[in-house]
């Protein structure tokens, strides 16, 4: 199974797809590094562009370093945000594709609280149809965020050895 660090955008009207996959065609991200990260620009569905790279590796974080450069790709997402196309939401980070704009107004009315993870950002429209959280912040105008925090490591998972000996822990 692939974990992938990717974009994920979910446009209002099919007919925002095109311009969003446009804006987005070419996109590169040059590290601190000086690595060059080239972006594969696809749809989920008919309103949804997912932007990742191979590059990256489809196995999650595999060091501080490489959580580093996925930390330096969300914020170059973040920036680029700031100027494209209208869209619904959008969320940076691992696997954050697969969830839609009705998922989000479905659980804000079955469970009276809105969730919007960290590194999402919303249209105002949807702000006002989860409730008006007011734990966002202003991204740009038109738009709140649960502003984007980076990408963490977890060393228990990165280290065989530790791996195990955490494993003996009690569940």
């Amino acid at each position: 199974m692939a974990i992938i660090f990717e974009l994920f955008v979910e446009v209002a009207d099919e007919s925002h797809t095109e311009s969003m996959i446009a804006f987005w065609n070419g996109f590169a991200t040059t590290l601190s590094d000086g690595t060059t990260i080239s972006w594969d620009v696809t749809t989920h569905s008919p309103k949804q562009v997912v932007l990742w790279s191979k590059s990256l590796g489809l196995t999650g974080i595999k060091s501080f370093e490489h959580a580093t450069q996925l930390s330096e790709c969300g914020i170059a997402f973040a920036k680029r945000l700031m100027d494209t196309p209208d869209f619904e939401f959008a969320r940076i980070g691992i696997e954050v594709d697969g969830y839609s704009r009705d998922d989000f107004v479905q659980e804000s009315e079955e469970f009276g609280e809105p969730w919007v993870p960290e590194g999402t950002i919303i249209s105002e429209s949807l702000w006002r149809d989860i409730g008006k959280p007011t734990n966002l912040s202003r991204f740009r105008d038109g738009y709140y965020w649960n502003k984007y925090l980076g990408e963490s490591v977890n060393p228990v998972f990165l280290d065989p050895s530790l791996y195990e000996l955490w494993r003996q822990l009690p569940s």
